[in-house]
């Protein structure tokens, strides 16, 4: 664990606190015994100082940094990933800030270090479960609308897409057949297929339905693109409980992507809503999220879909969350985040032997994963019956 330079102290105090402020010290430790991720190490920063008064106060934030395994580095870790949250803080963020506050602040950003707003400090965190109750879904559904309002936001700002102003920013790097994330998904899908055979269903459905999603991540030509974070794992969306409700912020904005919005939409959605919630509240969802979208938006404009424009593209790319959701990894696999030789084996080795155990111990796991390819696989034949129809 590398020190901070005095310089880039310096830098963080200037934004955070009066002029005159001294530092006295600092301290960088671990943020948690246990490890939450493997694209960064994270840091607890608390910087002392001494104001022009001579009261002294501590100031905390949150680092992280590229990791420090190397053979996670040279084997899992997409580099290129960590670059462009960097470049994400130090140059879009800016851009699409607005009234409604959708994730963190960021007080320094460089080549290979971020310091952040610590939000643990303040009453955030994760939800135990990836099963959210509706309470938790409606808050997590409007800060994702205001993320991706504040797109639309940005682009009036700077009179063009945030595709074309930072066009080396946002590539693909989960359904895509290229780099180390685009492989680890192929070998997902690939287990995918062998479970639906060991449950009787059609296993053949399965890589077209991958082949289906590379294109619908794709911008949709004429149609409405945002900033999508992609990547709406439990570890990345944190909430503080309030009298008034949750309170939701979105962290890590590694697998960024521009598409559609209504593709975040449905990854929340499928992977932190069970079935029921689904078919209850659903359409609540999908309206609260159209009513705060094009609110935070102001101007409502060519720009800005209505709410029946919304509803028919989550409707066409919801596979994309369902996807998400069978592709979800065991518990038991993210227990072990703190071996990065177990970690490497299973991003790129056989997994459908730890599937396979995991559900002969489990039989809630396995009605789970049976549920989820069945739903995926009807789905894919849905899209597949209604283009057939259309041609």
């Amino acid at each position: 664990m590398s020190a901070i330079e005095d310089k880039e102290l310096e830098k963080i105090v200037l934004q955070c606190a009066a002029p005159g402020a001294k530092i006295v010290g600092y301290r960088l430790e671990p943020f948690s015994s246990t490890r939450s991720g493997i694209m960064g190490n994270h840091y607890s920063l608390s910087i002392e100082l001494e104001e022009v008064s001579s009261k002294r106060r501590t100031l905390g934030f949150f680092v992280k940094r590229l990791p420090e395994w190397s053979n996670l580095r040279d084997s899992v870790f997409d580099e290129l990933a960590f670059y462009e949250e960097i470049k994400f803080y130090s140059h879009v963020h800016p851009d699409m800030r607005g009234s409604a506050k959708w994730s963190p602040a960021c007080h320094f950003a460089m080549s290979d270090t971020l310091v952040l707003e610590d939000l643990r400090s303040q009453g955030y965190a994760t939800r135990s479960s990836s099963i959210y109750d509706e309470a938790t879904l409606s808050a997590a559904v409007t800060t994702l609308a205001h993320f991706h309002a504040s797109s639309i936001v940005a682009e009036r700002r700077l009179a063009k897409t945030l595709d074309r102003a930072y066009p080396e920013a946002f590539r693909e790097k989960i359904f895509t057949d290229v780099g180390k994330g685009g492989r680890s998904t192929k070998l997902g899908f690939h287990t995918l297929e062998l479970l639906a055979e060991r449950f009787q269903l059609d296993g053949a459905e399965v890589p077209r339905i991958l082949k289906r999603i590379y294109e619908l991540v794709k911008p949709i030509a004429g149609g409405c693109n945002t900033l999508c974070h992609g990547d709406l794992w439990r570890g990345n969306i944190l909430f503080k409980d309030s009298v008034d409700g949750p309170e939701c912020l979105l962290v890590d904005f590694q697998m960024l992507r521009y598409a559609s919005p209504c593709l975040d939409l449905a990854m929340l959605l499928y992977v932190h809503a069970n079935p029921e919630t689904r078919a209850r509240s659903e359409c609540l969802m999908l309206e609260r999220y159209c009513a705060t979208f094009r609110e935070a938006v102001g101007e409502v404009g060519t720009d800005v879909p209505d709410c029946r424009r919304i509803m028919e593209d989550y409707r066409a790319r919801r596979i994309v969350g369902m996807a998400c959701a069978a592709l979800r990894w065991p518990a038991a696999v993210v227990a072990n985040l703190g071996d990065s030789r177990a970690l490497e084996s299973w991003y790129f080795g056989s997994r459908i032997e730890t599937y396979c155990s995991l559900m002969d111990a489990d039989r809630v796991f396995e009605a789970t994963m049976r549920a989820c390819l069945v739903e995926l696989i009807d789905e894919g034949k849905r899209i597949a019956n209604y283009e057939f129809a259309e041609h």
